[in-house]
């Protein structure tokens, strides 16, 4: 990733970071436009880099979907182990 693209993304206000999670969320643009998948990549992509520059770890949108991932996967095995469903 380049320093400019970074310097960039560190002049993003937290209402427009907001924003773009939002839309990432919804698949939505505030004006009810379908995001793209190039818009879709290139909103993400600024997110994660907004929030390595401005955000502790533990509220890192990674990080977010990393510790509901790991309380899914604690949901779905037993105490024995065994993935629960089959």
């Amino acid at each position: 990733m380049s320093d400019q693209y970074r310097d960039s993304v560190q002049q993003i206000d937290r209402e427009v970071y907001e924003r773009l999670v939002d839309s990432l969320a919804t698949g939505r643009w505030p004006d009810g436009r379908a995001l793209t998948d190039a818009q879709r990549q290139h909103a993400m992509r600024a997110v994660i880099t907004w929030g390595e520059l401005h955000l502790p770890a533990e509220a890192r949108v990674g990080e977010a979907v990393q510790r509901l991932l790991a309380r899914v996967v604690v949901a779905a095995v037993d105490d024995d182990g065994a993935i629960l469903g089959h």
